[in-house]
């Protein structure tokens, strides 16, 4: 198994904060999500933290602390695969994790800028499907190649492959929440402690896990980890 565990700093925390509603939301926190994974911040503001967990699944968890108690976590897909810096690959700023693509091709920070460029002009909104050609990107792709500035050979068909494939993959959406907003809080409908499955509200539900702080010390701290990783027992759901 693999594990990155870092803390949030005050510029990751607003990206995370921020109401996932749709796909491209998620591509959006990702982005901004990498470049934290190279730096690994070890310094703890009391904002939270973030964990990369590569396993029998892949899966990017955070968890968002306000007044020094947890109020929510979530967890999506983390689509690419985490390799520990052994010093042979020439990074010159001497990350201690790499991360590549599915085809085996490297992700770096510059890669990270262009597809920033790309995400901000629209690049990953309703466009793709998975017949579309690469032509339809090429200049677009090209363009921002050239805003990085730097003098680097990336490939614009690697470019292309990331675009459509972070666009297709499946995400796998899971948040707990701790909301105590007396207005939405219901029992029956929005229990204080609860998951929320999906973001679109085509197809979220909630599901209950505890009306009051009493009832909540049954779910351990890691509860929400040791659910999502499936080399560990099954919960089961008690109706009630």
């Amino acid at each position: 198994m693999k594990k990155v565990s870092f803390y949030l700093t005050h510029t990751l925390y607003d990206y995370a904060n921020v109401n996932i509603r749709e796909k491209s939301d998620v591509l959006g926190l990702l982005l901004n999500t990498i470049p934290d994974i190279f730096v690994n911040n070890e310094h703890d503001v009391g904002l939270g933290s973030c964990e990369i967990i590569v396993d029998k699944m892949s899966r990017i968890i955070f968890t968002l602390i306000n007044d020094g108690k947890i109020y929510k976590k979530f967890s999506f897909n983390f689509p690419f695969t985490l390799k520990e810096n052994e010093g042979g690959e020439g990074d010159m700023f001497d990350n201690k994790w790499l991360i590549f693509d599915l085809e085996g091709e490297r992700i770096t920070n510059q890669t990270v800028s262009i597809l920033k460029i790309l995400f901000e002009d629209g690049a990953f909104i309703d466009r793709i499907h998975a017949d579309i050609e690469p032509l339809d990107f090429y200049e677009q792709i090209l363009q921002a190649i050239k805003e990085i500035e730097l003098d680097v050979t990336i490939s614009d068909t690697h470019i292309w492959r990331l675009i459509r494939y972070l666009y297709l993959f499946e995400p796998g959406y899971l948040r707990y929440d701790y909301d105590d907003v007396e207005s939405r809080r219901n029992a029956l409908t929005h229990p204080l402690h609860h998951l929320d499955f999906y973001f679109s509200n085509n197809v979220t539900f909630k599901l209950g896990i505890a009306d009051d702080d009493r009832q909540y010390k049954g779910w351990k701290l890691d509860s929400f980890e040791t659910m999502l990783n499936n080399n560990k027992p099954c919960y089961y759901l008690k109706l009630t």
